[in-house]
């Protein structure tokens, strides 16, 4: 048997008040508007009994907003991402916001659909770590919808970015790990990626400075699964069996590579990783690492949601934790 869903209409009819007096009593305006404590009682009471809650809908089309942000991320399943959406989520919520969040597996006709359907859903915001090339899609969106793009910058964007400082970054932890090293094999996913190019840079930057060569048969891209950083890791042995470092872009490729590097127990190998894991400090051989400040990241694409001044295309750039192990 189906439960009757009740309306404000319906409590104001039991409690014999007026509708609006029910609104101001729910929404703790009742003293502002002098209804007696008498009345409060005898609204909540029903309200509880009947187990009443508000329409959402109700309330958005009255407000124009929904209380609601959409969250656009590659990989759900990724550490840096779901540190991020963990985090974001904590500050929605602690604001009374509630936070949408779908992944798109880096699949970028996903997430033209998903952020179609959440932009159908009435959100106020969009947060996106996107996956396209260019703004157009999503700053046709920003229009109406405020957009905030995280990790990865687009071109002509005319909505905020938060990023890691990625290209200085990564050209410090090499210069700083890899002193004496004469060759330096680069393992990388999703060249196409603003993030991906600012990481080759900042190789190559330290590669110079280190007088290391940088060819062709040293750099090494696919995507950023695992089994990807398993199959680099084995072109890398085809051209060097004894590899003296290596710099790997990402925890997951990091994943493939040491499972190739355990397969054919390497050892002396120098290995340096954009982005950090706990595990890494259990591991009997180092994992130089940067780490993403992923609540430095939430807080600067909150506080870019939450201002009252619209924001163009401001490009906020944060810094990052070096591990030396």
């Amino acid at each position: 048997m189906a439960r009757t869903k009740y309306t404000l209409a319906d409590i104001a009819k039991l409690a014999e008040v007026s509708k609006s007096t029910v609104s101001f009593v729910l929404n703790g305006h009742a003293q502002k508007h002098r209804i007696p404590e008498s009345t409060v009682e005898k609204v909540l009471e029903i309200t509880q009994r009947l187990n009443y809650r508000p329409s959402s809908t109700a309330r958005a089309l009255r407000t124009k907003q929904s209380q609601s942000y959409g969250l656009i991320i590659p990989d759900i399943a990724n550490r840096g991402f779901a540190l991020i959406a963990k985090e974001l989520e904590k500050l929605c919520r602690n604001a009374g916001v509630q936070l949408l969040m779908a992944s798109t597996n880096d699949d970028v006709d996903n997430e033209k659909e998903i952020a179609n359907q959440l932009i159908a859903r009435d959100v106020d915001k969009l947060i996106v770590a996107s996956g396209m090339k260019n703004a157009d899609f999503y700053n046709q969106l920003n229009l109406t919808t405020p957009v905030v793009a995280f990790d990865r910058s687009l071109e002509n964007s005319d909505f905020p970015t938060v990023t890691t400082d990625t290209r200085s970054t990564t050209e410090s932890l090499l210069l700083e790990c890899l002193e004496g090293v004469e060759e330096c094999f680069y393992i990388g996913g999703q060249p196409e990626l603003s993030s991906s190019q600012l990481r080759l840079s900042g190789y190559h930057a330290a590669m110079v400075r280190l007088h290391i060569d940088t060819s062709d048969n040293h750099i090494f891209e696919s995507d950023y699964e695992v089994e990807s950083g398993y199959k680099m890791m084995k072109q890398v042995l085809e051209v060097n069996p004894t590899p003296q470092a290596l710099f790997v872009a990402s925890h997951s490729l990091m994943q493939g590579v040491l499972k190739c590097i355990f397969e054919h127990q390497l050892s002396n190998v120098r290995l340096c990783c954009f982005d950090d894991d706990p595990i890494y400090d259990c591991l009997a051989f180092p994992i130089h690492s940067i780490e993403q400040d992923c609540q430095a990241i939430a807080s600067s694409i909150f506080s870019l949601l939450t201002t009252e001044t619209p924001v163009k295309n401001q490009h906020h750039k944060l810094a990052a934790i070096l591990h030396h192990r």
